[in-house]
Parts: structure tokens; C-alpha cells; sequence
């Protein structure tokens, strides 16, 4: 098991030390239950018996407590049974109730203290049994130290409390336990709380709690380099998973690059391994591993040797998935536009074409001089090409064992059954050229043998067209599955076709006028003439039966020929071909894309490990060097670009059709389409290594057109912005409503204004008139 795996019956946080049953077995415990209680009962037994949600048995732990003084309960309390443990101890591995704990620790506080065998606290055991929040919370109270305890193998109460997955930790208790530094402290293995929460699916709140004032805690590795993101996607297929992965690439996208210290692998190889034990019948564990997959992989991984071995290890359920996401898509055509797997891609394609050529001249020369008694074979020079294509794939091969090997991934080489159709290959091309070469051999086995050797050279011509075009790779996958499905046809055919053979020879073999000439006389031929009747070759003459003179049909075989038609003939050549198209029509509909990047993908992966190799910095593919290497390329897609760009220069029209401007353009485009052939030759002879990027991009890139994944994405997108859309009108509503009423407010306002302003006008010209009178008034008494 994978060490970063939660295990369902060993769980590292349970009481593994604990190595005892309940005192008195299951038969004490049943005469318990028919008892009231018994004296004989000690505390120690009656808390290890009790359980959770049993009231009774609790009930009789507090009858216990209430029938004896506080000497007699702190005397009992003190008493250490299997392994050190106390009474309390024993209590809180069963979810006690609140009010048993608080009496325990009023009448004997010293106990909360006290550790057992293996250094755990009561709080380590209430932690690891899920106790209620209220428990945990009076047990630390009564010793706040207990929070950073730690046992014999360096855990801390939080390291428990988050890897028990009974009842899920809540926020609070987090909060709790983690109050005075114990989310920082690592058990013996280097592992945080973090580690345990992201391995046993803590909830998305507690996580928060952890990471939020403690944010490096998500790239701090364990002894063995790994992160808590590790042991996530290692326990992918937990419900609580995607959520903790989710939080993980949220607040740190970059650990989804880090790899551990054992075997360098990345977080993807454990989902891998952990999804590889899922069956058809997990549907949710399997959807849960999909989820966090995706959430992995549009964190933007980097596109190491490491991470394309990690995709081609994934189950193929899931690798199915994989390589038609977007993010993939885009890494693959990244990856194979790129100088060197073009130039291998080309060199592929040369050298096998290159060996299928010389090898039809090579064995027709080599059949006619097999005539020749002094037959001395055929000269190296001419099957120097067969020699030079089997060294260079042999090259291939041994570079890539060394590469995956240096990256401790030399199983994934293993693990392909490509690798050994390529060793079988190279060895039937050797095998093949020795043979010509020497003249060994009889002509009679060497037409057997030059036989099979076209066959395996003609099939993996063709199996390596799949990886550069989708139509290649859809009838090579087609041809696959056809004739997995045809297995059960094949046997039923067989069936029909002895069972008529053996009836035909039956009613005709002895009979002295047929035999020998007739074809039903022996089984051989029986069988042989069944096969081409199937096939639709039927000569009606083999049924007749006599003399040549008084020939006639034989009612009895015409009679089995009649079913041997309707049964064979009809019935099973129609399911044939409708097996046929329904297999062909499955796969070139849904899974067209999968087969194409899928082979893409092991392309990819191959190139990419070779460039990765233990002679990467020696040969300049790395670091400084393939930065400036990047630059001079950037220049050649710079130069292809201002090419590009004077083929859509258009003259002015004014200037007329013949004018001095007109001609310079026109020269221009002449000149520079010459260039721009001259340069795919020179890029052609150089194997596409002096191609421009636009070039290769344009010959190797596929479009990446959205998935079945992406289109339920946008789905939803589309129902969360409809939804908004809703919000956002009955928001618009009630503003709307809000402004009608303020409208309205400023409406009444504005109408009280106006009818102050006339008060206040006829106020001033009452005013007025009475300033006026006193005026006139001052100047009559003056």
C-alpha cells in the first residue's frame, strides 16, 4: 500500500497500540446488558464497555460515580489497567458524554496528565475517536499543554483529531487544538496536521484553519519529500478530496511541480497509483479521483519528462480523460512543434520508409539469386540502409532506457507494450538483413520468413502513422476493438462452420459415384468450401448427386445447404458487418480524440525523456543554453513573421495597374516566396530543425476544440451567469422600486419647497408693505 494512502483497516491514527479487547469479551458485556450492575465491575471495565450513542452503558459509569465517595472514585481513577491506561483514558476512546468527563476530572484532575504505554493523553484519545467538541474543549482547559503533547511516534492531539474519519473535525475544534502551535509541529515522519488532514479529507473549513495563518505548511514535505498535495491526490477517491485539492492549488498553485524525495514523483503518480485500485463499480470514488485530476491539471503542472511519464501511468480510464482536457492538449502540441521532435518525427518516418523500400528489392534480389547454387547472399553496401534504419532504432531504444532509467521511471519503459514492439521489430530487421546478407537459409523458409518480416515492417509503418494523423490513429484503435469484439463471433462462426462441414462430408463421403472429385469427400475440403460459401462463393453443382447422365439435387443436402445459407450465409454475415460498422462508428465518434492524443502522448513522453536524460546538460539542452537557444529561434518565427507580412502588402490602387509601386510589391512577393520555399527545403534536408516555429506549428499543432468536459463546464457557466442574470434584475427591481419611492419622495419635497418659497414670497411683500407704511409714516411726522 502506498504509504501516502489512508488505509481503510490499518488506520495509522487509530489505537493500533491498543492491543486488547474489552475486559471480559463479548459474553461479560451481554451479562452486562442483563444486569442492572454488578459490583463486581470496576471503573476501568464499565468505561471500556461503554459505548457511544448507548446510554445505558454510560448510565451505569455515572451510577458508579454517584455510589461512591471522592476517595473511592479518585483511588479508582488512579488504578492503570492494560497498557497504562487509566479509567479517563478509557472513556474517551468511547465518545463519552460531557458531564462524565467534568466529574472525572473534579474528582481526580491529576489523571488528565497522565500518559499510558505509548504517550498518549486522554486528549490524544478523545481526539482519535471523534469526542464531542465539548469534551475536547474541557480537556485541554484542564491541561493546556496536552494541545502540544506529543506521543511516542511525535503526534500531537491535532494530528489525531484530523486523521479520524469517523465524525469529520470540525473548524472549531481545529481552532482548539492547533491554539498553541501544534498545526506547525510534524510527527516522527516530518508529518504536519496538514499532511493528515489532506490524507483522510478533513473538511474545506478546517483546512482554512490550518493554512490560513500557516500558508508554507502547504509546500513543507515530510521525510520523504512530500507535500501535503501528495497525500491528497493519493487518497484522491475520498469524497472530501477535490475540495482539499481545490484549497491546496488555491493558495499555492506551485506545489503541484514538487516531487518527493523516494522516487522523484509528483503528486500525479500517487493519484495514479491510488486510481489504479479503483473498479468499475466505484463510480464515485472514480468521479472524485476525475475531479481532482482536472483540478491538477489547470493548475498548469510543468511539462516535465516526469509529468508525461505521471499521465501515461494513470489507469485508462482515467488516462482517457486526461489527454483530451485542455491543458494537456495544449502541452502535447507545445511539446511536438518543437525542433527536436520534429526532426525525430522525420527521421522516423525516413527511416521507416527507407527499410520497407530497400527491403521489397532487397528480398526479390535475394529470392532470385537463391536460385543460384553459388549463391553468396546479397552485398552489404546494398542492404547498408537496413542495417544503418536497425542501428538507429536500436540507438532509440537503449537512449530512452537510459533516460527513464536516470529519472527512476525505467518501469514505465517495463510497463509498454510499444517498447517490446519496437525491440521485436529491430531484431526482425537485423535478423531479416543477416539473413540476405549471408544467404542462409533455404529459399522455401525464407519465403516464410520474408513473409512474416513484411508483416511486422508493413504494421509498424502504419502503427507509427497514428501518432500524426487523427484519421491513422482512429483506424488502428478501430481495428483493435473490432477484433476484441469479434472474439465471441469468431467462436460461433467456427461452431456453424465445423458443424456443416462435418455434415456435408458425412452425407457425402463414401458415395463411389462423387468421390474423390466431389469437394464434401474429405473433412479438409468440407471445411475449406464452407469457409467460401460464408464468403459468398456458392456453386450449386456440388449438391448434385447420380450418374452423369441422370444428374439431380440431393434433397437432403439441398435441404442442409438451404439452412447452411440462412443460418451462416445471411444471419451471421449481417451481424459481422453491423458489428463491424457499430464498433468503427464508436470509436470514430467518441473516441477519435482520445486515440489520437493518447498516441501523442506516448510520443511525447518518449522524446521528452530522451531530452531529459542524464547527458542533458552535457549536450547544452538545458538552462542558459536552450535560453538562448529559445531567443535564436524567436528571431527565425521574427523573420518568418515579416515574411508573412509582405505577401499581405497591398499596393495603392491609385498608383494604376502598371506603375513603379506595383512592381516593387510585386517583386517583393516573388522574391519573398522564394525565400520562404528555399527555407522549408533547407528545413526539410535539416530534418525541420531550421524550420521556423510557424512551420512546424503549422504541420504538427491540432486544434484544440472543446471536450465533452468542456462543454458540461460551459453548461454550467451558462446556468451561474442565467442565475446571476436573475439576481442582478431583481437587484435592478428593487433599485428601480427604491427610486420610485425616492422619486416620489423628492416629488413631495420638491412641492414643499415650492409652497415655502410662496409663503415666504408673500411674507416678504407683506413685509414689504409694512416697511413701506413706517417710511411713509417717518416722513408724515417729520
Amino acid at each position: 500500500m502506498n504509504e501516502t494512502q489512508a488505509p481503510d483497516n490499518d488506520h495509522p491514527l487509530q489505537a493500533e497500540e491498543y492491543l486488547t479487547d474489552s475486559v471480559g469479551g463479548e459474553d461479560s458485556f451481554q451479562a452486562d446488558i442483563a444486569y442492572p450492575l454488578q459490583e463486581s465491575l470496576t471503573l476501568h471495565t464499565l468505561c471500556d464497555i461503554a459505548s457511544k450513542g448507548d446510554e445505558d452503558s454510560w448510565e451505569k459509569v455515572r451510577q458508579w460515580l454517584s455510589n461512591h465517595d471522592l476517595r473511592e472514585i479518585e483511588e479508582e481513577a488512579q488504578k492503570l489497567g492494560d497498557c497504562n491506561t487509566t479509567a479517563l483514558h478509557q472513556s474517551c476512546r468511547n465518545c463519552p458524554p460531557l458531564d462524565v468527563i467534568e466529574t472525572f476530572l473534579k474528582d481526580a484532575p491529576q489523571i488528565v496528565r497522565w500518559s499510558d504505554f505509548f504517550g498518549w493523553l486522554p486528549l490524544h484519545c478523545a481526539c482519535a475517536n471523534s469526542a464531542s467538541e465539548d469534551v475536547l474543549r474541557v480537556l485541554a482547559d484542564a491541561y493546556p499543554e496536552s494541545k502540544t503533547a506529543t506521543d511516542r511516534r511525535g503526534r500531537t492531539p491535532l494530528h489525531f483529531a484530523l486523521g479520524s474519519t469517523d465524525i469529520p473535525v470540525t473548524a472549531a475544534a481545529v481552532v482548539l487544538l492547533s491554539s498553541t502551535g501544534a498545526a506547525s509541529c510534524p510527527d516522527e515522519n516530518g508529518m504536519l496536521p496538514l499532511h493528515y488532514a489532506c490524507a483522510y479529507g478533513a473538511p474545506e473549513e478546517a483546512l482554512h484553519v490550518l493554512t490560513d495563518n500557516n500558508a508554507d505548511s502547504i509546500v513543507q514535505t515530510d521525510r520523504n519529500g512530500r507535500t501535503p498535495l501528495h497525500f491528497a491526490l493519493g487518497n484522491a477517491d475520498r469524497q472530501a478530496s477535490p475540495n482539499v485539492v481545490r484549497l491546496l492549488l488555491y493558495q499555492n498553485p506551485d506545489v503541484v511541480n514538487i516531487t518527493d524525495k523516494e522516487k522523484a514523483d509528483l503528486p500525479l503518480h500517487l493519484l495514479a497509483t491510488r486510481a489504479k485500485t479503483l473498479n468499475e463499480m466505484q463510480t464515485s470514488e472514480r468521479e472524485n479521483a476525475t475531479k481532482c485530476l482536472d483540478l491538477y491539471l489547470n493548475a498548469n503542472p510543468h511539462p516535465t519528462a516526469s509529468f508525461l511519464a505521471a499521465l501515461q501511468s494513470l489507469p485508462e480510464w482515467l488516462r482517457d480523460h486526461a489527454v483530451v482536457t485542455p491543458p494537456v492538449k495544449n502541452i502535447l502540441n507545445e511539446k511536438i512543434s518543437q525542433r527536436f521532435p520534429t526532426a525525430i518525427l522525420m527521421l522516423d518516418i525516413i527511416m521507416l520508409l527507407g527499410v520497407f523500400i530497400v527491403s521489397c528489392h532487397a528480398v526479390s534480389e535475394s529470392i532470385t539469386l537463391r536460385h543460384d547454387a553459388e549463391n553468396e547472399g546479397i552485398p552489404s553496401k546494398i542492404l547498408s540502409v537496413l542495417y544503418i534504419g536497425a542501428i538507429y532504432f536500436t540507438i532509440w531504444e537503449i537512449l530512452q532506457m537510459l533516460s527513464l532509467h536516470s529519472l527512476g521511471l525505467f518501469n514505465t519503459w517495463l510497463s509498454s507494450s510499444e517498447n517490446y514492439i519496437d525491440v521485436v521489430f529491430i531484431l526482425i530487421i537485423l535478423a531479416t538483413t543477416i539473413v540476405m546478407n549471408t544467404g542462409a537459409m533455404e529459399l522455401d523458409d525464407f519465403r516464410i520468413f520474408a513473409s512474416v518480416s513484411f508483416i511486422v515492417i508493413i504494421g509498424n509503418v502504419v502503427y507509427f502513422l497514428r501518432s500524426i494523423q487523427i484519421d491513422f490513429a482512429i483506424f488502428i484503435n478501430a481495428l483493435y476493438h473490432i477484433i476484441l469484439q469479434l472474439i465471441t463471433f469468431i467462436v460461433v462462426l467456427l461452431i456453424f462452420l465445423l458443424a456443416f462441414s462435418l455434415i456435408f462430408f458425412t452425407l457425402f463421403v463414401g458415395n463411389d459415384d462423387l468421390c474423390p472429385d466431389n469437394v464434401f469427400c474429405t473433412f479438409q475440403s468440407s471445411f475449406i468450401t464452407s469457409i467460401t460459401m460464408f464468403l459468398g462463393e456458392v456453386d450449386q453443382n456440388h449438391f448434385l448427386v447420380g450418374r452423369e447422365d441422370k444428374m439431380k439435387y440431393d434433397p437432403v443436402s439441398t435441404a442442409f445447404f438451404a439452412i447452411f445459407f440462412f443460418l451462416v450465409v445471411i444471419l451471421l454475415a449481417t451481424f459481422l458487418i453491423a458489428i463491424v460498422t457499430d464498433a468503427y462508428g464508436v470509436i470514430k465518434d467518441e473516441r477519435a480524440e482520445i486515440v489520437f492524443w493518447s498516441n501523442r502522448l506516448d510520443f511525447v513522453a518518449e522524446v521528452d525523456a530522451i531530452l531529459s536524460g542524464p547527458w542533458k546538460k552535457k549536450t547544452g539542452l538545458c538552462g542558459n543554453s536552450m535560453h538562448h537557444k529559445g531567443k535564436k529561434f524567436d528571431k527565425l518565427r521574427n523573420l518568418w513573421k515579416i515574411l508573412t507580412d509582405l505577401l499581405e502588402d497591398v499596393p495603392d490602387d491609385s498608383a494604376g495597374f502598371i506603375s513603379l509601386q506595383v512592381l516593387c510589391v510585386t517583386f517583393t512577393k516573388v522574391v519573398t516566396v522564394m525565400i520562404m520555399i528555399l527555407w522549408i527545403l533547407i528545413g526539410f534536408v535539416t530534418f525541420g530543425f531550421l524550420w521556423p516555429p510557424q512551420v512546424r506549428e503549422k504541420i504538427f499543432k491540432q486544434r484544440v476544440a472543446k471536450g465533452s468536459n468542456d462543454v458540461k463546464e460551459h453548461e454550467q457557466r451558462v446556468m451561474e451567469i442565467k442565475e446571476l442574470s436573475k439576481e442582478v434584475s431583481d437587484l435592478e427591481n428593487e433599485i428601480v422600486a427604491g427610486m420610485s419611492t425616492n422619486w416620489a419622495n423628492i416629488i413631495a419635497m420638491e412641492r414643499q419647497l415650492t409652497e415655502m418659497r410662496e409663503e415666504m414670497t408673500t411674507e416678504i411683500n407683506h413685509i414689504k408693505q409694512i416697511m413701506t407704511m413706517l417710511f411713509d409714516l417717518q416722513a408724515g411726522g417729520i
